[in-house]
This record gives structure tokens, C-alpha cells and sequence, in this order.
């Protein structure tokens, strides 16, 4: 199955999306690249089962996961300041 890689940068991304501050295990696999495996919100616990897409701009790693209860959403990781936000609509 082929990867569709899209890139934005952090003002591509829509306004109107709310940005949670987060929690996230990580799974760093052969290469060393991290891929998200679970996230906190809000206290909210949600298992990742699948990443659908994964993509880059300038100082940033995205992340759409679909979670065990169905949800899709989009994980950012901040790679200067160390820090991952949940973007949902």
C-alpha cells in the first residue's frame, strides 16, 4: 500500500481546528523514527491502530492515526520545543 505524503506548513494548517496540548507514547522502530502508538487528552486515554498518513514541513512531523474507538485525527509534533498537539476539527 502506497503512503500519500502531503506537506503543510504550520500556517497551511486550518485556524478553526482545535489544539490540544498532549501526551504521547512513542514506538521508535529500526530506523530510530518515532511513530505515535498512544495519546492522552484531557485525561482522555485513545490507542493509535493504524497511522494513515504521515508528513513533514519545517520543524514539524504530522501524524493521521485512526484510534481503537474509530476516531480519526491528526497528531503534530513540534520538533524544536519537544511538544505534540492533537488537531481536530
Amino acid at each position: 500500500m502506497k503512503r500519500k505524503i502531503i506537506r503543510l506548513s504550520p500556517s497551511q494548517v486550518p485556524l478553526f481546528y482545535h489544539r490540544s496540548v498532549i501526551e504521547v507514547d512513542c514506538y521508535a522502530g529500526h530506523r530510530g523514527e518515532e511513530t505515535p502508538r498512544r495519546f492522552v487528552v484531557d485525561g482522555r486515554e485513545s490507542r493509535i491502530v493504524n497511522v494513515v498518513a504521515r508528513w513533514t514541513s519545517p520543524g514539524f512531523r504530522y501524524f493521521e492515526v485512526q484510534t481503537e474507538d474509530g476516531r480519526s485525527c491528526v497528531l503534530r509534533h513540534d520538533t524544536v520545543r519537544e511538544r505534540w498537539e492533537c488537531i481536530t476539527s
